[in-house]
């Protein structure tokens, strides 16, 4: 797979990859052929109503596809036909991940839990990466995705991992980048910042402990704190950062995990036609 470091082309030479134009065309752009379809998991209010933040729908067309909301699932059935109608998934961030799922008891400092989401973002995850799917998945989601594979967390890092740094934000800085990350050569979120240390911004306290199977860690934090974790066959990416949160605040260096999932998104389309 291309990286964005190496395939800034001027339009005017391209003739062929036209997957790869697509992806990082201009949004407005009407000459393009389909658009890759991402689907962004939602969360769900008190009366039902499924929604995610706004953040992530503009970062996916910055990307160069086409967002749409996948509506809360309660069934695999469900959940099949709408991956039969998407070429892309992103996990969102949201609560906490209930530890049932890992085989744990609730830690006292445990947040938040929704198992109801727990199992809708499970089902759309395996169904994913069952078909070949490429897939973002951003905080809450990282967390999701390695559980759903079989893996653990930690339920509360400032309790359970002793001198960890703050990975929470502070009010109103959900952009902003706080701490470092050092990322590993030759990982897909290597290839795509072009580099081997990034700084992120922060909203967590949870964190991936046990490591599931199929996958490998590609970022920590100074602290050892998982930041980011792909699959071997490099379809699937997990970031404990909000990508799309910098991206909104400015900062265009991590546009490029966008313009891949849709690029990888695209070729996910041809090849299943």
């Amino acid at each position: 797979m291309p990286s964005y470091c190496s395939t800034r082309f001027s339009v005017k030479k391209i003739s062929v990859l036209i997957l790869l134009l697509a992806a990082t065309a201009p949004a407005d752009a009407q000459w393009l052929p389909r658009r890759p379809v991402i689907g962004i998991s939602a969360a769900q209010s008190e009366s039902g109503r499924s929604y995610a933040p706004a953040v992530y729908f503009a970062a996916v067309r910055r990307g160069g596809g086409e967002p749409v909301i996948i509506p809360v699932i309660k069934t695999d059935s469900a959940a099949r036909r709408v991956l039969d109608r998407i070429d892309g998934v992103i996990l969102t961030g949201g609560e906490d991940v209930a530890p049932s799922y890992y085989g744990e008891k609730p830690h006292p400092r445990l947040g938040k839990v929704s198992p109801w989401r727990d199992t809708y973002d499970m089902l759309l995850v395996r169904g994913a990466v069952e078909r070949g799917m490429p897939v973002l998945a951003v905080c809450r989601g990282i967390q999701v995705l390695d559980v759903a594979f079989g893996g653990s967390l930690w339920q509360d890092i400032p309790a359970q991992i002793p001198g960890a740094a703050t990975h929470m934000r502070r009010s109103g800085q959900k952009g902003l980048a706080t701490h470092p990350v050092a990322i590993a050569e030759g990982s897909l979120l290597q290839r795509e910042l072009c580099s081997r240390e990034f700084t992120v911004n922060s909203a967590h306290h949870q964190s991936v402990k046990g490591l599931a199977p199929g996958f490998r860690i590609t970022a920590t934090s100074p602290d050892g704190v998982v930041e980011a974790i792909e699959s071997f066959d490099r379809r699937v990416l997990g970031v404990q950062f909000h990508p799309e949160r910098m991206l909104d605040a400015g900062d265009e260096r991590v546009l490029p995990i966008f313009t891949n999932l849709v690029r990888d998104a695209a070729i996910y389309h041809e090849r299943r036609r």
